[in-house]
């Protein structure tokens, strides 16, 4: 049985509370599907992650997530059971994910995986205002982050265009933006 690694966002945007409580049910949600956890939440430094709750060695395997648990764009061979729908296939990887992290939202399934997400975007450049931006003193980084949030609603659009094609109806545009910006 083939598994998938599974990495946390940053902690900023979650207290450690309900950091922990998510955590631990995430690791229960893994652990009832065939998967192992042998990790714990920790905040370093503003960041969220992953620490081992036992000594390990080098090859331990100190986290197994069993493929049914894990959102994925198309694999090789045999469909993953979490692939976007097949309407997304012309859009990129990344706006596929985000439309398939919104289509589980209505998935009683996949309550602890998503619910493990931060509660508010990260702070990618492209949210930054404009006196943020500049103050970076970098044209190419003010540039960049203009060109992501330009992309970004564009991909909007694509989505709504292909959701369309297939008789859907189109994602809200703020979910869209938040499910993006997290799988980014």
């Amino acid at each position: 049985k083939m598994f998938a690694a599974l990495a946390l966002g940053p902690a900023a945007f979650a207290t450690p509370a309900s950091s922990h409580s998510c955590t631990q049910e995430l690791a229960s949600w893994i652990n009832a599907h065939g998967g192992r956890v042998h990790l714990g939440a920790a905040t370093v430094a503003g960041l969220r992650g992953l620490v081992a709750q036992r000594s390990s060695a080098v090859g331990d395997v100190l986290l197994e997530v069993p493929l049914e648990c894990v959102l994925s764009t198309a694999g090789d061979g045999a469909p993953l059971p979490a692939e976007p729908p097949p309407w997304t296939a012309s859009l990129p990887w990344n706006v596929q994910l985000a439309l398939s992290a919104l289509e589980r939202e209505r998935d009683e399934h996949w309550r602890p995986f998503l619910q493990s997400w931060p509660a508010e975007s990260p702070a990618l450049p492209l949210l930054l205002e404009p006196e943020v931006l500049s103050a970076a003193q970098d044209d190419a980084f003010e540039a960049d982050a203009d060109a992501a949030c330009f992309w970004l609603h564009e991909q909007y659009l694509e989505a709504c265009d292909a959701a369309e094609a297939a008789g859907l109806d189109a994602p809200a545009e703020p979910a869209f933006r938040r499910a993006l910006q997290l799988v980014w």
